[in-house]
């Protein structure tokens, strides 16, 4: 495992007035008006190896106590089971992460195929998503199974501000993950079943120079920050700098 515990050695507690409210005007990755920007000395990258995630730590208020876990894991199991997946686990229960709520529907393809080199008839059957990079051809039968909906880390981009209508969780959140596993084994002396899973979830695969929003209650109040964040191959978490208001530094 690869533990880095990431302090804002600029920041300390002070006494402050907060005043009536919170400023939720702000554009976000402008740190210029009363936010704390903390950049690192270089990108944090962050690549689990099997069966062995990494992990990263950051302590938005600077009070000595952990806010944030990154992790990014990549596990595969001996029968070829593989799963990457990229998440954020919230470890002060004053945070609060923007999500956004996304459904999911689970479809199987069936496919029957000839092998004339081998001489053997295969009969596959995948699971899919529709996030996932398969698709079932109109030759073949698709059917819809399961219905899900999740909800994952809003997607921000430099220059957006917030809205009122935002939903904010405090439970531990996936970025993006994907599963996949092919299991082939024979059926008679000609015949073949082949079972392939390829189920991909999140907003962020691929992202880069994303925001993630957050907000953590100071006595009666909230103070907001956000994360600039990549994702790569679902499991690759790039930290780039993050941004607190800077009333969370008060006592």
């Amino acid at each position: 495992m690869f533990f880095i515990i990431s302090f804002c050695t600029k920041c300390k507690k002070e006494q402050c007035q907060f005043g009536d409210s919170t400023d939720t005007s702000f554009i976000i990755g402008d740190a210029s008006n009363n936010f704390t920007l903390v950049t690192f000395e270089s990108t944090v990258k962050l690549i689990g190896l099997r069966n062995s995630p990494a992990k990263y730590y950051l302590d938005i208020d600077n009070d000595g106590h952990l806010d944030l876990e990154f992790c990014s894991d990549f596990t595969m199991s001996r029968g070829g089971v593989a799963h990457q997946e990229s998440s954020i686990r919230i470890l002060n229960s004053e945070i609060e992460i923007s999500v956004r709520e996304q459904s999911d529907t689970i479809h199987i393809c069936n496919e029957v195929f000839y092998n004339q080199q081998l001489n053997i008839t295969s009969n596959k059957v995948t699971t899919y998503n529709s996030q996932s990079t398969f698709s079932c051809s109109e030759a073949n039968t698709d059917s819809a199974t399961i219905i899900n909906t999740g909800h994952y880390p809003q997607v921000y981009k430099e220059g957006e501000s917030m809205d009122s209508l935002i939903t904010w969780r405090k439970e531990n959140l996936i970025f993006s993950s994907y599963n996949s596993s092919v299991y082939s084994y024979p059926i008679t002396i000609d015949s073949v079943y082949v079972e392939n899973y390829s189920i991909a979830r999140g907003l962020w695969n691929n992202t880069s120079l994303n925001y993630l929003l957050f907000r953590i209650r100071i006595a009666d109040n909230y103070s907001y920050g956000w994360v600039q964040i990549s994702i790569h191959d679902y499991m690759e978490i790039w930290l780039h700098n993050y941004a607190v208001q800077k009333n969370a530094f008060c006592l």
